[in-house]
C-alpha cells in the first residue's frame, strides 16, 4: 500500500498582475499538507507538469480565478493516482497512470500532489510515457476543437497564427488528416522550412516585405473564411481587414499581451464579419463523455505513432523551475518547459 507523506512541495503564485516576468519572479517554493481526497476525487502524484500560455496568463491575474491566498499553478499534468475519496469511477482509477486537469478554483499541478475530478482524469495507454502525456489536454484537445468548430460552421479553409507553436505544429498535422486546407503564418523565415517539413503546404512569414497583401491573396486562392487567432492585439482587427466578407476570428490565445485591437466596426456591419472566441472548457463541456473518450483515444494513438508530439526544450525541478520558465518566455517556439517534481 502506498504510504502517503503528511506534506508535499508546491510551487506557490502569491502575488498576481503585472507583466509576465515580474509574475515568475514572484513564484515561490513552499510545503503545503498533502490534500485528502473527497468523493468522487482521487489524489495524483505528479511525474510531469508543462507550463503553457495559459498557465502565464493565470500568473499575470488575467484568467480570472480569485484566491484568497498562495495558489499552486499548473492547468494540466500526467502522474498515477495514489488515493481515492471513493465513488466508482475515482475507485477503478486508484493506481493507474493518468493525464488529469486541475479542478477549477483549486490548487494545480505544479505540485508533488494534486487532487482532480475522477472525471477529469484520462486513464493512459502502456507505452504512452509521461513526459509526452503531461500535454494530453490542452493543446491536442484545443486543435481538435479548434477544427472541429470552424467545419460546424461551414468554413472549408482556415488561416491560423503563431503556427510554429506546440498547437499550431498540431494543427498543421491535424488538418492533413482531415484534409482541411490551412494556410499557416510564423514570424521567422527558419518555423517557414520547419512547417514545410511536417508536411505544411501554405506558409507565410509574417516579417517579410508585403506579408499583409501575400495574405490576403493567399487567402483569396485558398478561399480562406476563418482565422484561428492566438496573438490578439491588433493582429485581430488585421486578420479581420484581409479576410473576405462573411468571415469569422476565432480568438483562442492572447500572446500579444493586448486586447484585440484595430478592429472596423465597417467590416463588421457592412461586411458581416464576426470575431468569436474558443475556450477549451466550454468546448469540452459540450461534447459528451463517448466523444470525448474517443477524442483522447485518437490523441494517445497519434502521440504514441509519432504524429503528434510536444517538443519540450526543458525539464527541470522545483528549485531550477523559475529560471526554465523565463527561458521558455523568451523562447517559446523551443518547446514546453515540463516541470518534473522528483528533478533535484
Amino acid at each position: 500500500m502506498y504510504q502517503l507523506p503528511s506534506h508535499m512541495q508546491a510551487v506557490l503564485a502569491s502575488e498576481h498582475g503585472g507583466n509576465v516576468q515580474d509574475a515568475i519572479r514572484h513564484l515561490t517554493l513552499g510545503e503545503l499538507p498533502v490534500p485528502v481526497p473527497q468523493r468522487g476525487e482521487v489524489l495524483v502524484k505528479i511525474e510531469a507538469a508543462p507550463c503553457n500560455p495559459s498557465d502565464l496568463i493565470f500568473l499575470q491575474g488575467l484568467a480570472g480565478e480569485t484566491h484568497s491566498e498562495a495558489a499552486v499553478p499548473g492547468w494540466e499534468g500526467a502522474g498515477k493516482v495514489v488515493a481515492s475519496g471513493g465513488g466508482g469511477l475515482a475507485n477503478w482509477l486508484r493506481n493507474r497512470r493518468v493525464a488529469c486537469a486541475a479542478p477549477r478554483g483549486k490548487n494545480g499541478t505544479w505540485a508533488e500532489y494534486m487532487i482532480a475530478r475522477a472525471t477529469d482524469c484520462i486513464p493512459l495507454r502502456t507505452k504512452l510515457r509521461y513526459r509526452q502525456a503531461a500535454s494530453l489536454i490542452i493543446n491536442p484537445l484545443s486543435a481538435i476543437g479548434l477544427l472541429s468548430v470552424a467545419r460546424a460552421s461551414g468554413h472549408h479553409a482556415a488561416v491560423s497564427t503563431a503556427a510554429a507553436s506546440q498547437l499550431g505544429r498540431m494543427l498543421v498535422m491535424l488538418s492533413q488528416q482531415q484534409r482541411f486546407p490551412m494556410l499557416h503564418i510564423v514570424r521567422r523565415a527558419t518555423q517557414v522550412d520547419q512547417l514545410h517539413s511536417l508536411g505544411a503546404e501554405h506558409v507565410l512569414n509574417s516579417s517579410a516585405t508585403g506579408f499583409y497583401g501575400q495574405l490576403a491573396k493567399a487567402c483569396r486562392e485558398l478561399k480562406v473564411t476563418c482565422a484561428l487567432d492566438a496573438i490578439a492585439g491588433t493582429e485581430t482587427g488585421k486578420l479581420l481587414k484581409v479576410l473576405p466578407r462573411d468571415a469569422d476570428v476565432i480568438v483562442y490565445g492572447a500572446l500579444s499581451s493586448e486586447p484585440c485591437g484595430q478592429i472596423d466596426p465597417v467590416e463588421l456591419i457592412y461586411h458581416g464579419k464576426r470575431i468569436d472566441s474558443f475556450y477549451l472548457n466550454r468546448w469540452i463541456r459540450k461534447q459528451g463523455t463517448l466523444r470525448m473518450l474517443r477524442h483522447v483515444y485518437r490523441i494517445q494513438n497519434m502521440m504514441l505513432a509519432g504524429k503528434i508530439q510536444t517538443q519540450i526544450q526543458r525539464e527541470a525541478g522545483f528549485v531550477d523551475l523559475r529560471q526554465a520558465l523565463e527561458q521558455y518566455v523568451s523562447e517559446m517556439s523551443l518547446g514546453k518547459v515540463l516541470l518534473v517534481p522528483s528533478k533535484t
